[in-house]
């Protein structure tokens, strides 16, 4: 979805946009997709965009996911700037997430052989799917293609470039930090009144997410309605009582058009997750967020104001209290920090300078 949001912003900014890639529904009717795709992700073979790309012929290659279908050998002979938003933590971590277990974890973290990943099964519970991608991060961060490649690396949040400084990578004076977009919510202006709306949370129902102690901390007297789906589904709708709604899975455009309608958004994310998409539409809708500690929301938006911060689950009821008490201020710290940050403007405006940072790079290396 980003990426698409992207590739539309640029074409309406002026520049050329060809965008060149391949799915996993184009791939998968394979019946030898899975040996594939494993060999693939451990010896960086697989489907080369080469041919395409040089058919477009681009001042500026951009990577946003080459997992787990596309070659990372073509980057080693490709002569022209590249720039790469990294989007997860998959070049230290086989899950991608830097979770276990419902919590976080960083065992791999700095270590040129993962056999962490490989003890624990980190990527879908099995020493087989895990394997392949242990391999790819033998070596350590340095090592990886991606990386090491990119005339320009594009980080989603503060914390995620400092999780990969902590890991060693050596080329952060290649990095910037240019968070994802979202396009401004139509119905923001419309908003119900924070005293009779409900808060809100949408995202997937698992143990790194968080939302069973959250549930467990949230005061029953405000109303909160939860949407998703999961392994901790059962628990969740358990757990939810009196003022407390589970809704099931909400398709986004649903969401989009409801989010406006809501107090608060709460963020109890338990992992180092990078700016979550719902952070920004919540933001883009002008409305606050309580989040906990330790991801890039709840860094965002200890800087900025749009919301409240947590340590501990216990405090819940006074900060989301404390919300509602002061919602003018919080809706309005909401709105200003996605106009300022989050925008298609502040993207347009940053990725531009990314690009002329990335050619005289790229022809720095070149020169005699």
């Amino acid at each position: 979805m980003a990426v698409g949001l992207q590739a539309e912003a640029l074409r309406a900014a002026g520049y050329d946009v060809t965008q060149v890639g391949v799915s996993t529904d184009q791939l998968s009717a394979h019946p030898l997709y899975p040996v594939r795709t494993a060999v693939g992700v451990a010896t960086g073979r697989g489907w080369d965009p080469t041919e395409r790309l040089r058919a477009a012929r681009p001042d500026i290659v951009h990577i946003h996911n080459l997992f787990p279908n596309i070659s990372t050998r073509w980057l080693g002979h490709w002569e022209g700037p590249i720039v790469a938003t990294i989007h997860n933590y998959r070049p230290l971590c086989a899950a991608g997430t830097l979770a276990r277990d419902g919590a976080q974890c960083v065992e791999c973290v700095g270590r040129r052989i993962p056999m962490p990943a490989l003890r624990h099964r980190c990527y879908r519970s099995s020493l087989l799917a895990t394997a392949p991608l242990a391999v790819a991060n033998v070596g350590g961060v340095n090592a990886h293609p991606v990386l090491r490649r990119a005339d320009r690396i594009i980080f989603l949040a503060p914390r995620a470039r400092g999780i990969y400084a902590d890991a060693g990578y050596s080329h952060l004076d290649r990095s910037v930090v240019l968070p994802n977009f979202v396009e401004p919510n139509e119905g923001a202006s419309g908003a119900a009144d924070p005293g009779d709306a409900p808060w809100l949370y949408f995202g997937r129902l698992a143990p790194e997410k968080g939302v069973v102690p959250m549930l467990r901390a949230w005061p029953q007297e405000v109303p909160l309605l939860v949407y998703g789906a999961g392994p901790d589904e059962e628990q969740v709708a358990r757990l939810c009582r009196g003022a407390v709604e589970y809704r099931g899975p909400l398709p986004r455009e649903a969401l989009l058009a409801r989010i406006p309608w809501h107090a608060g958004f709460v963020f109890p994310s338990l992992f180092a997750e990078g700016l979550p998409t719902v952070y920004l539409e919540s933001l883009a809708a002008g409305v606050p967020v309580v989040a906990h500690s330790g991801n890039s929301a709840a860094d965002d938006i200890a800087e900025h104001g749009s919301g409240r911060v947590f340590d501990r689950f216990e405090e819940l009821p006074r900060l989301v209290s404390a919300v509602g008490d002061d919602h003018d201020r919080y809706r309005d710290a909401a709105s200003r920090r996605y106009w300022e940050g989050f925008s298609q403007q502040a993207w347009v405006d940053g990725i531009g300078e990314v690009y002329r940072a990335a050619q005289v790079e790229r022809a720095s290396r070149r020169s005699p």
